[in-house]
C-alpha cells in the first residue's frame, strides 16, 4: 500500500477475466452478521468502515499496482453478489505486487478509540495457494501519496469466510517493501488522522531487507471481500 496512484479504468484481456473461475457468493438479502456467522465473541464493538455489497462503497476505492513503477501486474475490485472480489495477476517483472486501497481522505478518520482494525474475508482457490504471496493491510498517517505508509502482513483464510482481526501494533513503518529501522510500531493514538487504508498482495515480505517471499508464485488470485473496519475489545 505505497506507491502513487495510477488510473482506476482497467480492461481486462481473457487471462485476467476472473469472474468465470472463482465460486459466486451467495446473495443474502438484509445480511445481519452475527457472532454465530464470525466466530467472534466481541462482534458488538466492531465498526464496519465498508461494506463490500455495496456498488457505491467500491466507488471509493482505487487500485494500486505495481504498473506504477514499470511493472506488469494488474488487478480489480468488482461487486460479485453480496460480496466483493480484489482480483488479478501477479507478475515480478518489474515489480510484484497488486493492491486495492481507499481514495486519499481529504478529511482524515479517527480510529483511535479501537484497538486494530479488521477484515471479513475469504481467499480463494484461483492461480497459487495464498501462502504463496504475501497479503497485508496498510494504514496512511499522513494526507500524501508517497511509499511510507504503516503496514501488517495477515494471513488469509481459505476454505471459508472469516474474520482477520490485526492490532495497530501490528502495523510497522515501511518504506515500500523495506521497514524503516528503529521507528515503533503504530499506536491508536496515531490514528487518530488515518487518510487511508490499502489491500495489497505481494511477492515481497515485510523485513528490513524487502525480500522476496521464499516460493513466491506469480499468477492469478482472487480474495472475496465482505466487511472492513475496526475492531475494540472495550466496551
Amino acid at each position: 500500500g505505497s506507491e502513487k496512484s495510477s488510473c482506476t479504468c482497467m480492461r481486462f484481456g481473457p487471462a485476467i477475466a476472473l469472474l468465470h473461475s472463482v465460486p459466486r457468493a451467495p446473495r443474502t438479502p438484509g445480511a445481519a452478521l452475527t457472532a454465530s456467522i464470525l466466530g467472534l465473541a466481541d462482534v458488538s464493538y466492531r465498526s464496519v468502515l465498508y461494506d463490500f455489497s455495496q456498488p457505491d462503497q467500491l466507488e471509493e476505492w482505487e487500485r494500486i499496482d505495481d504498473v506504477i513503477m514499470g511493472g506488469v501486474s494488474s488487478s480489480r475490485l468488482v461487486v460479485d453478489g453480496s460480496s466483493a472480489l480484489f482480483e488479478g495477476r501477479l507478475r515480478s517483472d518489474g515489480g510484484g505486487f497488486c493492491g486495492q486501497r481507499m481514495r486519499l481522505l481529504a478529511e482524515p478518520l479517527d480510529l483511535s478509540a479501537a484497538d486494530g482494525v479488521f477484515v471479513d474475508c475469504e481467499a480463494l482457490s484461483v492461480g497459487a495457494e495464498p501462502s504463496k504471496r504475501v497479503w497485508k493491510m496498510a494504514i496512511r498517517t499522513k494526507q500524501d501519496r508517497g511509499e511510507v505508509v504503516y503496514q501488517a502482513a495477515f494471513k488469509p483464510p481459505t476454505g471459508g469466510r472469516a474474520t482477520v482481526k490485526l492490532p495497530f501494533d501490528a502495523f510497522r513503518l515501511v518504506r515500500g517493501p523495506r521497514l524503516v529501522p528503529g521507528v515503533p510500531p503504530l499506536s491508536a493514538a496515531q490514528t487518530n488522522e488515518t487518510y487511508q487504508i490499502s489491500l495489497v498482495v505481494s511477492k515481497f515480505e515485510v523485513s528490513e531487507t524487502g525480500a522476496a517471499l521464499p516460493g513466491f508464485e506469480e499468477g492469478l488470485f482472487a480474495m472475496r471481500l465482505h466487511e472492513l473496519g475496526t475492531f475494540s475489545t472495550r466496551s
